[in-house]
Formats: structure tokens, C-alpha cells, sequence
């Protein structure tokens, strides 16, 4: 499935209200040129899983990187990450003046945290992605909800207020929880935004097939594939 099609088929699974549908938006992400927007930076694309069976449950995706390191050598890692539904809500005002995660938003913390300790702490998992050390299996982050969803608001307070709060709640969880581990935090929007960004900078600066004539005389080569030209 081409790029294009991933951000159609995520715009259209976003907007519905219907029901919670992670396991569809999931298996839009399970692919190479979509996961490509949770990579680190200069990190390049080894393997995309949705879904991975394990005994601590299933790992809803993960992604599989080579990375370089000090010494010019390569080192493979593994990112976790865990998906919960565009429809769900990141935070409720729990009090006229704080904001707090939701149940959801706190299982998808708790299932991230298990399922990275056993993927870390298992060998048969760790050699099946040829990853040679536990601190090579890092967090990755948590997709829930969207901009629309940010906030439950059950305390009757004024709408801008409670995004207020729930930003603020947000904030302080980046800083003292998220950053020092880079589990980072999108919903389904953002990880949307970026694959649009991606879609349109391809589309901008992708250079037209050239054909070049060797000073030889020999056939015409193909600048892209490096193969002769056909004529």
C-alpha cells in the first residue's frame, strides 16, 4: 500500500465515532513507508510488526531500526510502541483546576512499560529481530485519540479552560516522565500530519528520470536504476 493510500484510509478510520477502531489504524502504520514517520532521527528502516504475540500480551507495533553509532558501526534496535483507539480521550478534568490521564491513557502506559521490560528481557524475542542487547529494545511511545478527543470535559468548566489543563497535564508528564526515557506522545492526527508532510515533500522534490550519455558512446544508463536505457 503507497503512502497515499495509508493517510487516505487514516483520514476516513479518524473521523469515524462509531467505535474504537486501533487494530485498523494499527495495520495502516504495519507498513514500511507509513511506520517511517516513528523513526528516529538518521535512523533507517529494518522491519515493521503489528500485533506481535508475546506472554505479556500482544505488542500492538513494533519497529525495527539500524542505527549509527560511534566508530562508524551499525547497531540494530527495536522500538515499542502501543496504539489505543482516535475516539478515545487522553485526559479528564478531574477537578475544576487539574486536568488527569484517562483510564485508557493509563493502561496504554502501563501495557508500553510491561511489554517493553519482557521484550528487553527476552532472548528468543531479542534474537528473532537480531537485536544483541536489552538496552537495544527502547520505548517508543503511545498513539491514542485526537486533537477533537484531548479532553473529556465533566465538570462543566469552559471548553478553552479544559484544554488549558490538559495541556498543562500533558507538559508535566513530558517532562518529568517521558522525556527522560523518549517515550514519545502522538495522537492519531499528528502521526497523520507527518505522514501528509512526508506524502508532499516526496511529491515536491522528487527529481524527474534523467538519461546520460557515457563519453564511450556505449548505450544509454539509466541515472536511477544504473541499468542501460532501453530504446
Amino acid at each position: 500500500m503507497s503512502k497515499d493510500q495509508v493517510v487516505k484510509e487514516l483520514s476516513i478510520l479518524i473521523e469515524k465515532r462509531n467505535h474504537h477502531n486501533e487494530i485498523e489504524c494499527g495495520k495502516l502504520l504495519a507498513n514500511l513507508e507509513a511506520a517511517s514517520v516513528l523513526l528516529p532521527f538518521g535512523a533507517s528502516m529494518v522491519l515493521v510488526d503489528a500485533e506481535l504475540r508475546t506472554s505479556a500480551g500482544d505488542v500492538d507495533l513494533i519497529v525495527c531500526t539500524n542505527e549509527s553509532i560511534a566508530g562508524g558501526q551499525t547497531r540494530r534496535r527495536l522500538y515499542v510502541w502501543e496504539l489505543k483507539a482516535p475516539q478515545l480521550s487522553l485526559f479528564r478534568i478531574e477537578t475544576k483546576g487539574r486536568a488527569s490521564p484517562t483510564k485508557e491513557f493509563y493502561s496504554a502506559e502501563n501495557q508500553l512499560l510491561q511489554y517493553h521490560a519482557h521484550l528487553a528481557g527476552s532472548e528468543e524475542d531479542r534474537k528473532k529481530y537480531k537485536i544483541t542487547s536489552a538496552d537495544d529494545v527502547r520505548i517508543g511511545g503511545i498513539i491514542i485519540g485526537t486533537s477533537r478527543t484531548l479532553v473529556t470535559n465533566h465538570q462543566g468548566i469552559e471548553k478553552a479552560k479544559a484544554i488549558r489543563l490538559a495541556t498543562s497535564a500533558f507538559e508535566i508528564r513530558e517532562r518529568t516522565l517521558y522525556r527522560p526515557s523518549s517515550l514519545k506522545l502522538l495522537t492519531w492526527n499528528m502521526v497523520l500530519s507527518s505522514l501528509q508532510a512526508v506524502t508532499i515533500s516526496h511529491t515536491m522534490f522528487k527529481r524527474p528520470r534523467k538519461i546520460s550519455i557515457p563519453l564511450n558512446a556505449g548505450p544509454e544508463v539509466d541515472e536511477e536504476t544504473g541499468t542501460a536505457a532501453e530504446k
